[in-house]
C-alpha cells in the first residue's frame, strides 16, 4: 500500500498517466496530476489534484516547479508518460527541478522514485509506421535521459527506472487498428508502476520492458 505517499504524474489526466493515477489512488496514495487536460470527474474526490499546465512546455516549467515545491515539500515519486516524448528536455528538466522534494522524502522514508513510461497509442494503419518511428525515437531518448538521471540521483537515494513498452490500446480507432493483439491495456502498465513503487528501499530496478505476448519483438 502507498498510504501517506504523494506522487506527481506528468501527463496524468489522460492515457497511460491516468491509468497509473487510478492504480495509485486504489493503493491509498495522494496525487498531483500535471496536465493541460482536465481530469475526469471521479478523481477530485479521490485524493487527486490538478496543476493545469503543459508539462512539456519549457516556458511553464519554473512556474510548475515553484508551485509543486510550495504545496508539496515532500514528493514520494514522479511518473512521466510516453505521450510527452516529443518534449523530453522540458520534462526531464521539470523532474530535476523537483529533486529537493524527492530528497526530503529520501530523508524521511529512505527512498523516492522517478519512473519514465515509454509507450505510444495503437494507431490507424496509415500512421502506424510513422508512429513506430516516433515511438522508437522517444524510447531511445527516454532511455538515455533516464540513465543520466539514474547516475545523478541513485547515489542520493532516488531510484530511477525506464519502463519500456510498445503500443497500447487507447480506444481510439480500435476497430481499424491492425494486429489488435499486439498491444496492451493501460492497466497492464499501471500494475507494473505500482509494483516498482512498492519495492523495498534497498531494491532498485533499472529497466523493465512490457511486451504483448503476440508482439514478435526481437
Amino acid at each position: 500500500m502507498l498510504i501517506g505517499s504523494t506522487y506527481v504524474v506528468l501527463g496524468g489526466a489522460v492515457g497511460l498517466g491516468l491509468a497509473a493515477a487510478r492504480r495509485l489512488l486504489d493503493l491509498g496514495a495522494e496525487l498531483v496530476l500535471v496536465d493541460r487536460a482536465a481530469i475526469p470527474d471521479d478523481l477530485p474526490d479521490r485524493r487527486a489534484t490538478l496543476v493545469r499546465a503543459d508539462p512539456a512546455d519549457a516556458g511553464a516549467a519554473e512556474r510548475i516547479i515553484a508551485r509543486l515545491l510550495a504545496d508539496h515539500p515532500r514528493i514520494s515519486g514522479i511518473i512521466t508518460t510516453g505521450e510527452l516524448g516529443r518534449a523530453a528536455d522540458p520534462v526531464f528538466g521539470l523532474v530535476r527541478g523537483l529533486v529537493p522534494a524527492l530528497l526530503r522524502e529520501v530523508s524521511a522514508s529512505g527512498v523516492a522514485d522517478v519512473i519514465v513510461l515509454g509507450a505510444a497509442p495503437h494507431e490507424e494503419p496509415s500512421t502506424l509506421v510513422s508512429g513506430a518511428r516516433a515511438t522508437a525515437a522517444w524510447a531511445a531518448a527516454a532511455r538515455a535521459c533516464t540513465a543520466q538521471l539514474r547516475a545523478e540521483l541513485g547515489p542520493r537515494g532516488i531510484r530511477t527506472v525506464h519502463l519500456a513498452a510498445g503500443h497500447w490500446r487507447s480506444g481510439i480507432a480500435a476497430e481499424a487498428a491492425p494486429l489488435p493483439r499486439a498491444s496492451f491495456d493501460p492497466e497492464d502498465l499501471a500494475q507494473l508502476v505500482s509494483f516498482l513503487l512498492q519495492q523495498p528501499a534497498d531494491v532498485a530496478i533499472d529497466e523493465l520492458a512490457l511486451v504483448p505476448t503476440a508482439h514478435a519483438w526481437d
